[in-house]
């Protein structure tokens, strides 16, 4: 049996030091990586329509008195913006945008050039970057313009699609990500113990 002096002892705390050191990075380093990206996975969503009044490409034959656009996340009450133009490029919006939680709703003034309508739009959300673009939708105005009576109509139903399956997956990727580490902690153990 070898006897260890002192300069053995203090070459073995400084290798077990190391050992631990790393490890300890390395189990940081996954932690770490496992929390950011969980935080960054679970709200991946981006904002995005989910429904619009009238529809993107309908064709009309009665003049629609508004134009409501619905998105995912809820708009901000400052900074967003909704634009109707008829066919010679004309604004026929009245201006008045009104935002109530993921809705957006502006007012048009009276419809009477037949043809393409432009909706261009530019919504601000408190979390998202500013959802932008355009559609249009078809009036066929009537010879003769005369004010509809109003009448209640019902919105489609609109699915919000989950994304449960990718937080599932992300935290799967962390867990094993822990228990490779974890493992490799064991192996470097085992080795360092049969010097």
């Amino acid at each position: 049996m070898k006897v260890l002096c002192k300069a053995d002892y203090q070459e073995i705390n400084k290798s077990v030091m190391r050992a631990t050191s790393l490890a300890l990075r390395f189990v940081a380093t996954l932690i770490i990586t496992f929390i950011t990206s969980s935080v960054i996975a679970l709200p991946a969503s981006a904002n995005s329509l989910t429904n619009t009044t009238p529809i993107s490409g309908a064709i009309l034959t009665i003049a629609p008195s508004a134009v409501s656009l619905t998105t995912d996340t809820p708009l901000a009450s400052m900074g967003s913006e909704i634009k109707v133009t008829d066919p010679k490029g004309n604004q026929v919006d009245d201006g008045a945008l009104t935002v109530d939680g993921t809705s957006a709703v502006i007012g048009l003034l009276n419809l009477t050039e037949k043809g393409i309508y432009t909706v261009e739009y530019s919504l601000i959300s408190d979390t998202d970057i500013p959802l932008v673009g355009s559609y249009t939708f078809t009036y066929n105005a009537p010879d003769q313009v005369t004010t509809p009576k109003p009448t209640q109509s019902q919105d489609a139903e609109v699915t919000s699609q989950s994304n449960v399956g990718t937080t599932i997956f992300v935290i799967l990727v962390g867990v094993a990500g822990l228990l490779v580490a974890i493992g490799l902690v064991w192996y470097g153990k085992k080795l360092y113990n049969e010097r």
